[in-house]
């Protein structure tokens, strides 16, 4: 589905094309007239009375990408009509990134329809450990490594695997190069079809872990990132969303290392280790030291790491800690450490 399904005619004249060839005594598909429009139910449960006839008993119908057509299209009709017509054993699938239409509701309440929603999509550990050992032999941290990159999202573990037959490793040949189908995905798929405005939102909030309202205004600019937020949640474009003080989102951790590759290539040397600096800055701000720590060190900034380690030991010393403040001092160069 896409965007010029918002005219009927286009919508009926492509699904005529995709029917199979016509059986013995099998009704003709009509040909959708301008004049129709006037009565376009009639029409639809009439053409989908004929093409339900041509197909297998337990024939499949996927409607891909049915956000892709506009609201105020008449497509949603046309559906709910459709659902009317259909015989009993062939399955209809409506894959779409938004709920529902209102036009569903009924048929949705007698049970015709029901939803299966991101979260009953996503792998479990085990069926990700069954599809990675049948395509081939790998160890335990290779195995936690894909479980936690990609999260459940099917498409891209496959994507993943395939980088890893091909390389003999899930670690990128060059910086960048990491996973090069998934990414190709992120930007075809989500990045290149968004808004100006989510875009920038995107790129400038790649490097926090979690992303609230306020942080994202912040870091953009942008009066309207709240709603920016909740679009990118809603439509299912690999962003999750968590309760708290403040509600925050966080992107799929292969949609984020796209993120970052995507911002590190795309803005020149100065202005990246500004936005590092910015994220930073607010990373603190917001009490999550160790991330904010990655940045300063990727930007060279030993003295803003220092100081974040300092206003941090006696706190992790306290808990017990002690491992963790050793590490953050081993990021710094032994100069900084010796002072």
């Amino acid at each position: 589905m896409d965007s010029g399904d918002t005219d009927p005619a286009s919508f009926f004249h492509h699904l005529t094309q995709a029917a199979p060839r016509t059986r013995a005594k099998t009704a003709a598909l009509l040909t959708f007239a301008p004049e129709y429009l006037s009565e376009l139910t009639a029409f639809t449960r009439r053409y989908f009375r004929a093409f339900f006839q041509r197909l297998p008993p337990t024939a499949v119908i996927v409607f891909d990408n049915c956000h892709e057509v506009p609201p105020e299209a008449s497509l949603d009709g046309i559906l709910a009509n459709m659902l009317c017509e259909v015989r009993e054993g062939i399955s209809i699938l409506m894959i779409s990134r938004s709920n529902p239409p209102a036009t569903l509701a009924h048929a949705e309440a007698n049970r015709r329809i029901t939803r299966i929603g991101g979260d009953a999509l996503r792998l479990t550990n085990d069926e990700l450990r069954e599809i990675v050992l049948s395509e081939t032999p790998v160890d335990e941290p290779t195995l936690a490594s894909l479980q936690t990159r990609c999260d459940g999202w099917a498409a891209g573990l496959i994507l993943m695997l395939e980088h890893l037959k091909a390389s003999g490793t899930l670690d990128p040949a060059h910086p960048g190069e990491t996973f090069e189908g998934a990414f190709n995905y992120f930007a075809g798929e989500v990045f290149d079809r968004v808004s100006a405005p989510t875009r920038t939102l995107l790129l400038r909030t790649a490097f926090l872990p979690r992303v609230t309202a306020t942080a994202a205004e912040s870091l953009t600019g942008d009066r309207n990132a709240a709603s920016l937020l909740e679009g990118l949640f809603r439509q299912r474009l690999f962003t999750d969303e968590h309760p708290g003080e403040e509600l925050s989102y966080q992107f799929h951790a292969l949609f984020a290392e796209f993120l970052r590759s995507r911002v590190s290539a795309s803005l020149p040397p100065e202005a990246l280790r500004q936005l590092r600096a910015d994220s930073a800055q607010w990373l603190e701000k917001s009490r999550e030291p160790a991330a904010a720590l990655k940045l300063w060190v990727a930007n060279g900034e030993w003295g803003a790491a220092t100081a974040l380690i300092l206003s941090q030991a006696r706190g992790l010393v306290a808990e017990g800690r002690w491992l963790t403040l050793k590490a953050w001092i081993g990021l710094l160069p032994r100069t900084h450490v010796e002072k």
